[in-house]
């Protein structure tokens, strides 16, 4: 059996990663939340694009891209 360890080279407590583990969770409930978010704000053939991105942050990114690219466009 593999025995998961700290930084430090102990043995993290039950508490320890059941700790860890809420912190996940919460994490992915917001990433969720941010990703709802996000792809209620946009038209149907970018949210088709973006639904393949990873994480909250990748989606942000590929969207201030794409509006960045547009508005250079229409400066020209």
């Amino acid at each position: 059996m593999n025995k998961v360890k700290k930084p430090d080279g102990t043995t993290p407590t039950n508490m320890e990663i059941e700790d860890l583990d809420d912190k996940i969770d919460e994490y992915h409930q917001k990433d969720s939340l941010i990703k709802q978010q996000i792809f209620s704000t946009i038209f149907d053939q970018l949210l088709l694009h973006v639904q393949t991105l990873g994480n909250c942050w990748s989606i942000y990114l590929h969207k201030y891209l794409m509006w960045r690219c547009k508005a250079l466009s229409l400066a020209h």
